[in-house]
């Protein structure tokens, strides 16, 4: 009895383990998508900030302000 016992308990313990690791998997995975889309942003957030500091100093709507 107690032998069955045992091997049962390994046996719940390797589904428990592979279980977790399904988990661990996917919270991997989300976190992973989720740094791709902060350094998307982060890429994007530059590029407009780029772009809006070269068209700063042509307009003239930037006199009026300075002085």
């Amino acid at each position: 009895m107690e032998g069955k016992k045992e091997i049962r308990g390994e046996k719940g313990q390797e589904g428990r383990d592979r279980s977790s690791e399904k988990r661990r998997k996917e919270r991997e995975k989300e976190r992973n998508e989720r740094a791709e889309q902060e350094r998307e942003k982060r890429k994007r957030n530059k590029r407009r900030k780029r772009a809006h500091s070269c068209k700063l100093p042509r307009g003239r709507a930037v006199l009026p302000q300075g002085g």
